[in-house]
């Protein structure tokens, strides 16, 4: 989600994180349909299959499987609420974000659901006063999961609707590529200036674009964009994921490649991308914006995550 202006939601002053374990890997139970996908050419090679296989740990160093837990609200140990008033205004969204049950929940035998409610709501912190036509929710990693390189996946269910605009992205947690650096103030006042640490993408959907989903890598210099058919994304639960290493960052739907993104240069500006450049995810419903006016009579709207998984990069290449 290209959102977020010099001034965002990330701490100017995070300390730089390792990737932290937590006790959370466990099996779910495993979701398949039939799914017809475009956009998907020379990245089904058996041979490209075969060079991915390795790089990744097999099963996953960190998980957290909603659809498992037995408690009706989100670990607040793994999961950070974002209620920062600034956020919604960086792409003219209509829904606040709040840490509320309504918005941000736990059902059995479902997993994480976001779901979005048509109710006006203000920020009880925000010296605008600003007014949304909506709530939702959105919540991160950056206290518990962040990674160098690694493949991160989650099982979503994507909500149906025009105006609905959930998304599963990546950001920099400690900006190694500011932190400590000296910049002009046109250069931080640059509404780009955060791209200096990257944004991956992993999945966004747009409910004015029925079926399509996409994937984005922002750069400071770049951004670069493909799409993929998924046509019962708003029925049926799919695997989507983003795998990163040294040179390449590759997207996927339960696990058919089909979109890559090559390191340009060294130049931090072309490739943010490692020198522990710590990432961190996030998943959140966002309403209006680019997704366009919302429709009433879908309401509510629900973005519902089975699991999420993180597989280590281990660097065994043929």
């Amino acid at each position: 989600m290209d959102i977020e202006g010099p001034n965002s939601d990330k701490e100017k002053n995070l300390t730089r994180r390792s990737f932290l374990r937590w006790g959370l890997v466990g099996a779910g139970a495993i979701l398949t349909t039939t799914v017809v996908y475009s956009a998907i050419d020379q990245f089904q090679s058996p041979e490209l299959s075969s060079e991915r296989s390795n790089e990744f740990n097999k099963t996953p160093d960190w998980q957290q499987n909603f659809a498992e837990l037995q408690t009706e609200t989100l670990d607040t140990s793994i999961w950070h609420y974002e209620t920062s008033p600034d956020i919604p205004s960086y792409n003219d969204e209509v829904q606040g974000y709040t840490d509320w049950r309504e918005n941000v929940r736990i059902e059995q035998g479902v997993g994480l659901v976001i779901e979005a409610h048509k109710r006006d709501y203000q920020y009880p912190n925000d010296p605008q006063q600003r007014q949304f036509e909506y709530t939702s929710g959105r919540i991160d990693t950056r206290n518990s999961l962040s990674f160098e390189y690694g493949k991160v996946e989650a099982r979503m269910r994507l909500p149906e609707g025009k105006g609905v605009w959930p998304a599963f992205w990546l950001l920099s947690g400690n900006e190694v590529h500011t932190i400590d650096k000296e910049f002009t103030p046109a250069q931080e006042n640059d509404e780009n200036f955060y791209l200096r640490n990257g944004e991956i993408d992993i999945m966004e959907y747009y409910g004015n674009n029925t079926g399509q989903v996409e994937a984005t890598v922002h750069t400071y210099n770049d951004k670069t964009s493909s799409s993929v058919t998924v046509e019962d994304a708003t029925r049926e639960f799919h695997t989507y994921g983003v795998e990163v290493t040294p040179d390449n960052i590759i997207w996927t739907v339960d696990d058919v490649p089909y979109h890559t993104f090559v390191k340009k240069s060294n130049d931090p500006n072309d490739w943010p991308f490692g020198n522990n450049n710590q990432l961190y995810v996030i998943l959140n419903l966002a309403m209006g914006g680019p997704a366009g006016n919302v429709n009433n009579s879908q309401e509510p709207w629900r973005l519902e995550v089975a699991d999420v998984a993180f597989y280590n990069f281990t660097g065994n290449r043929p």
